[in-house]
């Protein structure tokens, strides 16, 4: 007699262990430790509505990985997700301000980002980049490619 084997069935210690691990996730944020100088430099350049993305980092070796992963394997998601916030700068304005601690890795999300919009233009895009100044002007040059304009504010972590 063939018997079925029913798989076995969670118990509440489990079901428990992961309802605490999904809101201990939840809990894990990207978001920078303080906002408040970030925020009062977009709001001193735009004085108005703008989108917010903060290039988290990792600690050293995962934001080493990160970048070698970029330069193999293209464009990781926060950039594509830069890159769509993007889009439709082709005909009405969008400005985002760009900051994070690591300094080579939010370069080269934006970097990345625009390389979406090779050879296409977004008019109204403004980039306000919070960083340090020796990328001030690669990021007037890339962003001048496809028609967009930089604001530029000296930050430092």
């Amino acid at each position: 007699m063939n018997r079925r084997i029913a798989p076995p069935r969670a118990g509440l210690g489990t079901a428990l262990a992961l309802a605490a691990s999904i809101a201990l996730a939840g809990c894990v944020t990207t978001r920078p430790p303080d906002l408040d100088p970030r925020l009062e430099a977009a709001t001193a350049a735009f004085g108005g509505r703008f989108h917010y993305v903060y290039v988290p980092s990792e600690g050293r070796l995962s934001d080493q990985a990160f970048l070698a992963m970029s330069r193999v394997a293209g464009p990781q998601k926060i950039a594509r997700d830069l890159a769509t916030l993007m889009a439709p700068a082709e005909t009405r304005p969008v400005r985002v301000m760009v900051s994070g601690p690591n300094e080579e890795k939010t370069l080269l999300v934006v970097l990345d980002a625009l390389s979406f919009y090779e050879g296409r233009q977004i008019p109204e895009f403004e980039l306000l980049y919070l960083g340090s100044p020796t990328h001030e002007a690669r990021l007037a040059r890339e962003v001048s490619k496809v028609g967009g304009a930089l604001r530029f504010a000296p930050y430092q972590e």
